[in-house]
């Protein structure tokens, strides 16, 4: 579980971007861990927003975004 979703991170971050990545990563190792999916759902949410507010606001350091969310919003 925890060496598939690694994998899985590694995979999406190029295209998807780090918060895709790192929710479905996550997701991956809270349900192979025995989680249920309220529980993975929770644990991946506060993840991502406390990476979000971590990195992004407090350290202003730009997390990759990704292929996709380059072409869909243009920047």
């Amino acid at each position: 579980g925890p060496v598939l979703s690694c994998l899985l991170w590694i995979v999406l971050l190029q295209p998807a971007g780090w918060l895709p990545a790192t929710f479905l990563s996550a997701l991956l190792a809270c349900r192979t861990g025995g989680c249920s999916m309220k529980e993975s759902l929770l644990v991946c949410l506060l993840l991502s927003a406390a990476l979000w507010l971590g990195m992004e606001k407090l350290l202003r350091y730009s997390l990759p975004q990704g292929t996709l969310f380059v072409l869909a919003c243009g920047v």
